[in-house]
């Protein structure tokens, strides 16, 4: 594969078991910076998976997987700690602290990674929490959060020291529909307006297809179609006519 300097992830013939259990076999894509890359599939299909290869969480058993050019497959753990602080990871169930504020929940990953004043965190969290529509919420424990924002705080966290790339493991998992909309609008604002790069897990086109410049549909292991939205739409593969049913093109 060309390591063109403009691509921020790549995968390379990657391949992934689990005991006996094939989950990912010869994956290969690439995401430019500063674009969003959806990945879709049934539950259990590796999306989770590929994201924890991507993050150096695990390491794949074949294949190569870069992040801005740099291979992670090949870095020890200082290494791979030097390449987290440029990327974000949201997980599927927010992975919040429970025993500290929303606030001191956000500010943590700037004491820990930022080297700030601490004046200057306090304005960053003042900061994030407008942003995600919890300024009221500052001083309150996670536990007294609903799903869908317990679901923000954690979006709020990743963004925290400003990656350059999000991982997100979707990030629409049992929220409302108004949160799914604050949602979609503050990735489309991180795509455009700070060009942040995206690889995005999904379950559902409709999620993904208005924020998504490449979209893929992951099964058995592979990926089965990849491209456009537009395009993989018009795939005839019986997996993607599955995710397409639902949706108007």
């Amino acid at each position: 594969m060309n390591l063109d300097g403009d691509v921020a992830i790549r995968f390379d013939r990657v391949s992934k078991s689990i005991g006996t259990t094939r989950i990912l076999e010869d994956v290969s894509f690439e995401i430019p910076r500063g674009t969003a890359f959806s990945i879709l599939g049934r539950r259990g299909t590796g999306k989770t998976i590929a994201l924890k290869l991507s993050i150096g969480l695990l390491k794949p058993d074949r294949g190569r997987i870069f992040i801005n050019q740099e291979e992670i497959t090949k870095l020890d753990i200082r290494g791979l700690l030097r390449v987290r602080k440029s990327t974000g990871f949201v997980f599927q169930n927010s992975a919040v602290f429970d025993s500290i504020s929303v606030a001191e929940n956000i500010a943590f990953p700037l004491r820990y990674n930022s080297g700030k004043p601490e004046s200057e965190i306090q304005e960053k969290v003042r900061q994030q929490l407008l942003q995600v529509g919890l300024e009221q919420d500052g001083d309150k424990m996670p536990v007294d959060l609903s799903v869908g924002m317990r679901k923000l705080l954690g979006f709020a966290r990743a963004l925290a020291c400003d990656p350059a790339i999000l991982l997100l493991d979707d990030p629409w998992n049992g929220v409302d529909s108004i949160t799914a909309a604050i949602i979609r609008k503050l990735l489309l604002d991180l795509k455009q307006r700070r060009r942040t790069t995206l690889l995005i897990m999904g379950n559902k086109m409709s999620e993904v297809r208005h924020i998504s410049d490449q979209l893929a549909i992951l099964d058995g292991g592979h990926m089965v179609a990849c491209g456009p939205p537009n395009e993989v739409a018009r795939c005839d593969n019986p997996i993607v006519r599955q995710f397409v049913s639902q949706e108007d093109f």
